[in-house]
């Protein structure tokens, strides 16, 4: 009598007729007997240098935390490996978004945290998996930070711009000025670490002291001095391949004189108008009326004192529809908020 074949597992992807047969040549006691799949174990590796958890099934670990890219061995299936990573990845803050790629010979994994992505494919090569991660999720701001100060420093020539410093080799450099206030603007090739290098240098050989607390990263810096025209400060950032350079010098007799320095850590605010009509400026939840060409060219206008911090400043010239304009302040800083004919020019001052 032949046996019910639903008196035992079904073997996956078998059609009926292939499991008759099968029963038939090898026998019911063969299929009844063979264990179950069960997925090899994957603890967690421990003193390995990447950013994210490891399998301590992983070999030949490679990892650059600058560039943000990993890659190593495994002896363990492409389906255990996926299910780690599921596993370690969730606790720390990373979704999943799902992908068409996987199965037991290739799977693709998308995680994303804060902005930031980490995509790591795992293969199968013969007898082995291959795992290979790229994204900025595993860039580390200490390797970046290593990779910096290991870095030699560049040779800078000076170049003038404005009666200040800029790099010669520059892409661009101008100047700007404002009643209290004038500086120099440039980009450069050169890497932000031989850039600071190079200011520090040219500024101390000007008279320029730094000041305590400098903001410095790998990626920007903000730096301050005081120069012998007033308090100045040196803002450094990378975009793409290029460094970008603003420094500014603040005159803080003509700021005193004007009474429209700002008392320590607030922001004052100045409005004019060179339109044609009225214009009622809304900044802070405050209304500021100003007659036409009132503090169009000095610092007659009316003023507000405003804590830092990002606003959207409203803008109404006689009938025309409103403008808006969002203006972010700093401390210690004065702007001027023009009305004219196409909206609103923000312009800061100190």
């Amino acid at each position: 009598m032949r046996p019910s074949l639903s008196k035992y597992p079904r073997v996956a992807g078998a059609s009926t007729a292939f499991g008759l047969t099968l029963l038939a040549c090898v026998g019911a006691t063969v299929l009844a007997t063979a264990p179950a799949y069960a997925a090899a174990p994957i603890g967690v590796m421990a003193g390995q240098s990447a950013s994210i958890p490891l399998p301590d099934t992983a070999e030949e670990i490679e990892f650059d935390g600058v560039e943000g890219s990993l890659a190593f061995k495994s002896a363990s299936s492409v389906a255990d490996l996926a299910a780690f990573f599921r596993a370690a990845m969730k606790p720390l803050g990373w979704s999943e978004t799902p992908s068409v790629i996987n199965n037991p010979k290739m799977s693709v994994l998308i995680f994303g945290k804060g902005g930031k992505t980490i995509t790591l494919t795992v293969m199968l090569m013969g007898d082995t998996a291959q795992v290979e991660g790229q994204g900025d999720g595993l860039a580390t701001e200490a390797a970046k930070t290593a990779a910096e100060a290991a870095a030699p420093v560049q040779a800078v020539e000076a170049d003038e711009m404005g009666g200040l410093p800029v790099p010669k080799d520059h892409s661009l450099a101008e100047s700007d000025s404002a009643p209290f206030r004038h500086g120099a603007n440039a980009r450069t090739s050169i890497d932000l670490k031989s850039v600071l290098a190079f200011y520090r240098t040219e500024l101390t050989k000007r008279g320029w002291t730094e000041q305590p607390d400098a903001d410095v990263k790998t990626d920007k810096a903000t730096v301050a001095f005081v120069s012998p025209d007033g308090p100045a400060v040196l803002k450094l950032s990378r975009d793409g391949e290029e460094t970008v350079v603003g420094l500014a010098v603040r005159d803080q007799a003509g700021a005193t004189k004007s009474g429209l320095l700002p008392k320590p850590g607030q922001v004052k605010a100045m409005f004019g108008n060179m339109a044609g009509a009225a214009a009622v400026f809304t900044l802070d939840k405050k209304s500021v009326k100003v007659a036409v060409g009132v503090g169009s060219k000095g610092t007659d206008g009316p003023t507000l004192d405003l804590a830092p911090g990002k606003y959207t400043l409203m803008v109404k010239v006689g009938g025309q529809a409103a403008h808006s304009e969002p203006i972010d302040v700093g401390a210690d800083e004065i702007w001027g908020f023009m009305a004219g004919p196409g909206g609103v020019l923000p312009v800061q001052m100190y």
